[in-house]
């Protein structure tokens, strides 16, 4: 499954981004799953300064971060990559 950059800023998990001009497409398999099994008995994060990008377009100050959202608004998260969006 390919991942499409759209201009909105959010990464669209279903193949493409409907048309839009310029999208940049990555394969899914550079997608990693954040490790969230400490955030669900014990949501708090340690302040430790790790950004990286969410496939929401979002960047986080650390994974333990974007767990946190993942968990709270039931979404499926998954990091981009290393570094800010």
């Amino acid at each position: 499954m390919e991942t499409s950059w759209c201009y909105d800023g959010f990464w669209d998990l279903r193949a493409e981004c409907g048309g839009s001009h310029g999208a940049e497409t990555i394969e899914e398999d550079f997608l990693r799953t954040p490790v969230c099994e400490h955030t669900i008995d014990f949501p708090a994060c340690p302040l430790v300064y790790r950004p990286l990008c969410g496939t929401d377009g979002n960047t986080y100050d650390n994974e333990c971060l974007l767990c946190i959202t993942r968990t709270k608004n039931k979404q499926n998260i998954q990091i981009l990559k290393d570094g800010p969006c």
